[in-house]
């Protein structure tokens, strides 16, 4: 994917020198190719610096000097607010991260907040160095995030999330009927938008948490929640206000909706993730007290779900983990005809159709199952994350089978044999690894990165190199490779990691 739109002529997140251009200058702009000295142009049309016998733009091989997890380049903004990143993608030559600032000072540039509070962002950075390429702004007056984002098969950018205000998309503006619209905007490889489409709400806040692709037919699968009477298109769906259900939703490669599903319940249900494999649309979330749409089930505290649908929007299976806490799916990802799923499990919970379960106990662990995208039924489930606290937020899967997770762990977590990752920080975001050739059961490498008060991964990504690529937020002092930051205590500060892999 060629750079997003310059919306601000960007300089580098907080650990970068600003004078450095590397992937930042075009060079096919004329008749002649010209970069900067000591620059070349590579086939992408972006300025690279190049060592004797080198491609530009080429990924380099990991040094010898380096074991797989060890950090390849980091940044962080430098905020004094509330900073996030949420969602991860890349394509062959670049990775996109979305997420939302509030930070005057946060490294990017001149940005001109319109407001004071969080604005949505995309920025775009090149796999080999980090540099930050572009960088765009989905901002208004009143808060609004990116929560997703997702590339299709032409190397189309899909972006999701919520806008509270008036936001220009690219020449496109849309304005939020309720306290927040979700949204979903497709741009093409040259930059353009092709197409935004919002969903009004009367509600609080209604919000895109994944995108999805089928890559045959460019099918668009989103997924996320909505409070009020919400437009999805030419469908209908409500809810009662203050009261948030799940959806899912199809859409046509030209943005026209093609069907809508919900999961409702009295107190609440949001969907975090959305997948397609074998021909089937699968969503994972949570939900608080009785279901609303026929599925008897009554959740203790919060208790997550998996559902599947088929391409046209019929209904096919449904599973829940269910404990005697709160028990969530954050992440899901598509391997061969099966999903893969990623959350946190409370004392006492299992996971219906499965043999996995969670002792008796005080702690809240993370949890990694496989479950067939056919019917519902167990491929494989890892034994939970043992020890002490922790939360499994991201995943992705290579072309290869293998399995990148992140999230957080508080203390010392066993992730699987012979594999335990301790962190003297309260909470610390992690990343591990598992082979395709033992899923699950033996971790290749897993990395904690310190964090003085909170930190977690929230997505993850294999980039075109096969090293791993993995966003979060932080509070407090912060080490991740050879890049430090500091928050103040009510602060987050936002930061984007590449990791070295086999």
């Amino acid at each position: 994917m060629k750079s997003l739109i310059l919306l601000a002529t960007v300089a580098l997140l907080g650990c970068f020198d600003p004078s450095i251009t590397d992937g930042s200058i075009r060079c096919d702009l004329g008749s002649e190719s010209v970069c900067p000295p000591g620059l070349q142009c590579a086939d992408d049309g972006l300025c690279y610096r190049t060592a004797p016998g080198e491609t530009p733009g080429q990924i380099p091989d990991r040094p010898d000097s380096t074991e797989p997890g060890d950090v390849a380049w980091a940044a962080t903004s430098r905020s004094d607010h509330l900073d996030s990143a949420h969602a991860i993608a890349a394509s062959d030559d670049s990775v996109v991260i979305g997420g939302a600032i509030s930070s005057r000072n946060f490294g990017f540039g001149d940005f001109e907040l319109p407001g004071d509070d969080a604005q949505g962002l995309v920025a775009e950075l090149s796999p080999a160095t980090g540099e930050v390429r572009t960088a765009r702004l989905l901002g208004s007056q009143f808060n609004d995030s990116v929560r997703a984002v997702s590339f299709d098969a032409d190397g189309n950018l899909l972006v999701g999330g919520f806008f509270g205000h008036t936001v220009d998309f690219g020449g496109v503006e849309r304005t939020a009927l309720g306290g927040g619209d979700a949204f979903v905007a497709k741009y093409d490889p040259q930059d353009e938008l092709l197409w935004v489409r919002s969903f009004p709400s009367s509600g609080t806040l209604g919000v895109v948490n994944g995108i999805t692709v089928d890559s045959d037919s460019g099918q668009i699968f989103i997924a996320g929640s909505f409070d009020g009477e919400t437009a999805f298109g030419s469908f209908d769906e409500s809810s009662e206000l203050g009261t948030s259900h799940a959806f899912v939703a199809s859409l046509r490669p030209d943005g026209i909706v093609s069907w809508v599903q919900t999961i409702g319940s009295s107190q609440g249900a949001e969907a975090t993730a959305v997948a397609f494999a074998d021909e089937r649309v699968v969503v994972a979330g949570s939900f608080e007290g009785e279901r609303l749409d026929g599925v008897a089930a009554t959740a203790v505290g919060r208790d997550g779900f998996i559902a599947a649908f088929t391409s046209s929007g019929a209904g096919t299976w449904e599973r829940h983990v269910a404990g005697n806490g709160d028990d969530q799916i954050h992440g899901l990802v598509a391997r061969g005809q099966s999903v893969v799923v990623g959350g946190d499990a409370s004392p006492g919970a299992r996971f219906e159709g499965t043999d996995f379960s969670i002792e008796e106990g005080v702690f809240q662990h993370g949890f990694v199952a496989e479950l067939s995208a056919g019917d519902g039924g167990t491929v494989e489930a890892l034994p939970y994350f043992a020890g002490s606290s922790s939360s499994v937020r991201g995943l992705a899967i290579d072309d290869q089978g293998n399995l990148a997770a992140t999230g957080w762990i508080s203390g010392t977590v066993a992730l699987g044999a012979e594999m335990v990752v301790a962190s003297e920080s309260p909470v610390a975001p992690f990343v591990v690894v598992y082979s395709s050739s033992s899923l699950y059961h033996r971790p290749q490498w897993a990395r904690a990165f310190p964090v003085e008060y909170r930190g977690h991964g929230q997505g993850v990504a294999f980039d075109a190199a096969g090293r791993v690529a993995v966003v979060g937020v932080f509070s407090g002092a912060f080490e991740i490779g050879e890049v430090s930051a500091t928050t103040q205590a009510n602060a987050d500060g936002l930061f984007v990691a590449s990791l070295w892999a086999d």
